[in-house]
């Protein structure tokens, strides 16, 4: 996510914009900026996904509640069928409007009942690689490097005070 806000962790330059050595995009793989929370909307991965015939889409990736739910929505109401791997996808602690702090697991837990059935098939990183094919052989050895290691969900504990600030959720153990 390459945001545009001055002070936001994902902006170009900033430590949370840059892939870390897990999540580096193999040679020859094209890593797609976006600019907003959905990954169709301002870049040519529609055209892309055309092209290559409307495949179906694994979606995994850092805030469910966020920018992966606006993906897997809009890919869904534009006619993809998407595999979400909860195993996979990163949540953190969100206050609602009454001041309640609801703990990540349950943010995890209740985005993905929201997404599962209607917008995606929620499952899990083992059972994707379970059904790998020959011709997606390439695709799974790319979603293997970025789920080395991950057979569960992150949870991040929400520190308004260090998000202000730029740095981003720490990790919750």
């Amino acid at each position: 996510h390459d945001s545009t806000y001055p002070d936001a962790p994902f902006r170009p330059g900033q430590d949370g914009n840059d892939f870390s050595p897990l999540t580096a995009p193999s040679p020859g793989v094209a890593a797609i900026a976006k600019r907003v929370t959905c990954a169709f909307i301002g870049t040519d991965l529609e055209a892309r996904l055309q092209a290559l015939g409307k495949p179906p889409l694994v979606v995994c990736g850092w805030l469910l509640a966020n920018s992966v739910e606006a993906t897997v929505r809009v890919g869904a109401n534009l006619g993809y069928r998407i595999r979400l791997p909860g195993d996979a996808c990163w949540s953190c602690d969100k206050r609602d409007l009454t001041g309640r702090l609801w703990p990540a697991e349950d943010v995890h837990q209740l985005t993905l009942a929201l997404l599962h059935g209607e917008y995606a098939a929620v499952t899990t990183v083992d059972e994707i690689l379970r059904y790998k094919v020959s011709s997606a052989a390439g695709f799974a050895n790319i979603f293997d490097k970025l789920t080395q290691g991950l057979r569960r969900p992150l949870l991040f504990r929400h520190d308004p005070s260090r998000h202000a600030r730029g740095t981003g959720p720490e990790p919750r153990v």
